[in-house]
């Protein structure tokens, strides 16, 4: 079965196709993207497990380290190159964009080597809708049974930041941005910090300065790469597999992950009621917050939210302090 998930995108498309599978034994694995545009040039930064893609693309010998496996990505690059030449395209208001393999590198999530593959597309405009065919790892390669595909895609970009304030009781820090898509989406976020708090709030502005209306997905993302990693929206049992699943949350407002390492570390977003409904979009590896926001011409709105790293204390339950600080 092959699942879809999108990191705050304005206008990000992703069509993809599969079939479940009824294997007993599953071999699954997630793949993380990061896409930004600049000008006519989508770099999109492409993190796959190494030993899957190593049976799609003829990679050599299984090796142990490191630079060994750099040393096979870089001489596999024609092969790479032809592999996700069908199976990941970007296109421009349905013009594709012209691929290129600007360099590979080995990253380590949760534990295992990632491919590290750093595309470059460069598409015959700068402003439209931009869209991913994504077709990586799928069921005719027959070297995963399950694979996820998450993406990030970076659409805002800062322009200022400023320290307004900073005593030994207080910290605020500015940062002002647009929106690399839609010009007039101006937005405004203030992180606060105060000695007596467990949390940093972070308050977030969108505002529609062009002259028509404006919709927007407006969100966060939380993604735990550590042992025993899951998630969890307020009111609904914790994940630990499948999905992800489509959560509306209860009066307590959060998303959260943790894990089972030694640190006890609990991760959350606490949303005010004043930031509006949302959905919680999560599986085990990761979880995100989904605001469907309407901006009419001239017009604003304040997402806030408290950004938590806490200690459970071993509990059992990972996410009992979440419920206690989304009650102060």
């Amino acid at each position: 079965m092959r699942r879809w998930a999108i990191f705050s995108g304005l206008v990000l498309v992703l069509f993809g196709c599969g079939v479940a599978t009824a294997d007993a034994h599953v071999i699954a694995s997630t793949g993380y993207s990061t896409v930004t545009q600049d000008g006519q040039r989508v770099n999109y930064l492409l993190s796959l497990e190494y030993a899957v893609l190593a049976r799609a693309v003829d990679l050599g010998a299984p090796v142990d380290d490191d630079a060994r496996r750099e040393e096979a990505l870089e001489a596999a690059g024609p092969r790479l190159t032809e592999y996700l030449d069908e199976r990941l395209v970007v296109s421009l208001d349905g013009a594709a964009c012209e691929p290129g393999l600007a360099g590979t590198s080995i990253a380590s999530r949760a534990g295992k080597p990632y491919a590290e593959l750093a595309l470059t597309f460069s598409c015959p405009g700068s402003t439209g809708s931009l869209h991913l065919l994504y077709k990586v790892f799928q069921d005719a390669d027959a070297v995963a049974d399950d694979h996820t595909n998450l993406v990030a895609q970076l659409q805002t970009r800062s322009n200022d930041v400023q320290v307004v304030e900073n005593t030994g009781s207080k910290a605020v820090v500015r940062v002002t941005g647009t929106s690399a898509e839609h010009p007039g989406l101006k937005l405004v976020t203030t992180y606060t910090a105060t000695a007596d708090d467990q949390f940093i709030t972070a308050s977030t502005t969108f505002t529609n300065d062009s002259a028509a209306a404006l919709p927007v997905w407006a969100g966060d993302a939380l993604d735990h790469d550590g042992a025993g990693s899951r998630s969890a929206v307020s009111g609904f049992p914790v994940i630990t597999s499948g999905g992800p699943f489509s959560q509306v949350p209860n009066a307590k407002r959060w998303i959260g992950q943790a894990g089972t390492g030694p640190d006890n570390q609990t991760y959350g977003l606490i949303y005010s009621t004043d930031s509006g409904a949302f959905t919680g979009y999560s599986q085990s590896n990761f979880t995100m917050s989904k605001f469907k926001l309407d901006l009419p011409a001239g017009g604003s709105h304040t997402i806030t939210r408290k950004i938590v790293v806490a200690s459970n204390g071993g509990a059992a339950d990972k996410f009992a302090v979440l419920n206690q600080m989304a009650a102060q």
